[in-house]
């Protein structure tokens, strides 16, 4: 099967080709290296640069491409804080993904994937958010990926392609970098160069951290299956940052400094988890990667391009 991959290049993005690939697919990329970097694509892999708000361009390339599935990835990344006060995250993620839907129906591509997020549920009603869990978003980019949401629903309801949005819990792994926004990131940044962890309020609000090789897992497990409908990729399980924090000393193997604290982020969620049992009775995924394995791995990534790039290794 042919799958094109919009921001294939990405720090998701680049695992679920390595994982379609693996699978048996065809991978095609689609990126507009803005974020992306064409050294996470083996040469192999096709390659097609452009930005997904062109529509024009993008009905051409699916004309040339022909894919059977269009998995839509693609996204401007901003932290908490940065949405706020930079608009532009809403309009590419938004614009873009409805070029992306529009370019699909035009080419006739069968099944479409789209990346969404648990920032579309805000503060946690109860203990755990499964799919019906009431979508308050507490920032701009969880209101843009609602929107996202809505306009594919909305868009694809009387045409003959069969979508599937995935809610993504708090990405982290290797090949991450200061651009994803991931908490585990920075702090292995930090605290293996000696460094305090910067801890925004109290450190008490909790995430659901799922590895990126398992999120990969649950999007080649969807591509392949063809599974339809709107799905939570998560673990079930919180962990704090200040919980985070000290695992991620843990696995440097040193002391955690002590942290420094900084004014809550506004509109900072409190509590988020996801509940993924929906994904596993449609098509049996489940997040096979306990957090201290997921950390191990990630600290060994990343100290291994840090020396690298330093010309320490």
């Amino acid at each position: 099967m042919r799958v094109l991959v919009t921001g294939g290049a990405g720090f998701l993005g680049s695992h679920v080709v390595e994982m379609l690939e693996e699978a048996g697919h065809e991978p095609v990329v689609l990126d507009d290296l803005s974020s992306g970097r064409r050294e996470r694509v083996a040469a192999r892999i096709p390659f097609i640069e452009a930005d997904v708000r062109d529509v024009v361009r993008l009905e051409r390339h699916l004309e040339e491409c022909r894919p059977d599935t269009l998995v839509h990835l693609a996204a401007r990344h901003f932290g908490v804080r940065e949405s706020h006060v930079d608009a532009s995250a809403f309009e590419v993620n938004v614009s873009g993904s409805q070029s992306v839907v529009t370019a699909a129906k035009v080419a006739g591509i069968s099944h479409v994937v789209v990346a969404s997020s648990a920032a579309v549920y805000g503060e946690l009603c109860g203990e755990i958010a499964d799919e019906s869990h009431p979508m308050q978003p507490l920032t701009p980019n969880g209101a843009a990926k609602l929107a996202v949401e809505e306009f594919l629903q909305e868009s694809c309801r009387d045409q003959h392609m069969a979508t599937t949005i995935l809610r993504f819990a708090n990405l982290y792994g290797p090949g991450s970098t200061s651009e994803c926004e991931s908490a585990v990131h920075a702090f292995v940044e930090r605290i293996s160069c000696g460094e305090s962890p910067l801890i925004d309020g109290s450190g008490n609000q909790t995430r659901d951290f799922v590895s990126v090789r398992d999120a990969a897992v649950a999007v080649a497990a969807v591509v392949e299956s063809r599974m339809t409908g709107t799905f939570n990729v998560g673990t079930g399980m919180e962990t704090s940052i200040l919980e985070l924090s000290a695992s991620v000393a843990e696995a440097l193997g040193v002391v955690l400094p002590t942290p420094r604290y900084r004014p809550s982020r506004p509109n900072d969620a409190r509590r988020s988890c996801l509940d993924g049992t929906r994904l596993f009775e449609a098509v049996g995924f489940r997040p096979a990667t306990e957090l201290r394995e997921g950390l191990a791995e990630t600290v060994t990534s990343q100290c291994s391009v840090a020396a690298t790039s330093t010309g320490l290794s």
